[in-house]
């Protein structure tokens, strides 16, 4: 899910991205196959990146595609997306590392995360790019945002949820109150898997919002506003 300069929040639907506006829900794009990540940036065009496809940038008058082999980003295929306050585009390929592609369309990448599974990216209010990494031992890590520059990570909440399980962070969002929201999927011994929301303030203490048994799928905050928007595989929440 994401939010234009005109407050619409556009989210995927199976094989096409919709929009959502005070008139209703519109489908405005498809035809594109499976569509795995979807940003708007500061300038409200929009990003997608279909299965295996590469990154796709959508604008009033034009597409355009960026690809390993036209572009040098790291993987065709991409796990989760955002931008930063320079309108710097993140793009994660699960254990491949991130690209980045910036304002005026150059093309980096960090290859730090190769050993690790990147499942989400999202830029806090001081400037800082979040990422959610999934395994036994799991952080939420600050990526440095220095365009060309090697990144540096560093722990922000280190086994912030569930210690000593298996946990994947699949969502990440960051209110105006920067507070950070934290969707964890964790496995038991059993081979049960949940899905909780949970939020940190700005001393981390943690909150514990939705029961583990919520299906959740996205989460996305709204910084203008305060409202937060949970989606499900049924429902769409406003949290205030």
């Amino acid at each position: 899910m994401a939010f234009d300069r005109k407050d619409q929040l556009w989210a995927i639907a199976a094989r096409s991205r919709v929009r959502v506006t005070p008139d209703g829900i519109n489908t405005v794009y498809t035809g594109v196959g499976l569509i795995n990540t979807l940003l708007v940036d500061i300038h409200d065009n929009i990003w997608i990146t279909p299965a295996g496809t590469g990154i796709v940038r959508i604008t009033e008058s034009y597409q355009q595609l960026f690809t390993v082999e036209s572009s040098g980003i790291l993987s065709n295929t991409v796990s989760c997306s955002s931008v930063d306050t320079s309108n710097t585009k993140w793009f994660g390929h699960l254990s491949e590392g991130i690209s980045r592609i910036s304002d005026i369309g150059s093309v980096d990448i960090i290859p730090d995360f190769t050993d690790q599974n990147l499942y989400t990216l999202v830029s806090d209010n001081n400037g800082n790019m979040l990422a959610g990494l999934g395994g036994y031992n799991n952080d939420t890590l600050l990526v440095s945002l220095g365009f060309g520059l090697p990144a540096n990570l560093s722990p922000v909440i280190e086994d912030a949820v569930f210690p000593q399980t298996k946990m994947l962070v699949t969502g990440i969002a960051v209110d105006h109150f920067n507070r950070i929201w934290i969707v964890v999927c964790h496995v038991e011994k059993s081979a049960n898997v949940k899905i909780g929301l949970h939020y940190h303030d700005q001393e981390l203490h943690r909150q514990d919002l939705l029961p583990d048994d919520a299906n959740i799928l996205s989460i996305k905050a709204d910084k203008r506003n305060g409202i937060v928007y949970v989606l499900t595989h049924h429902t769409l929440y406003r949290i205030r």
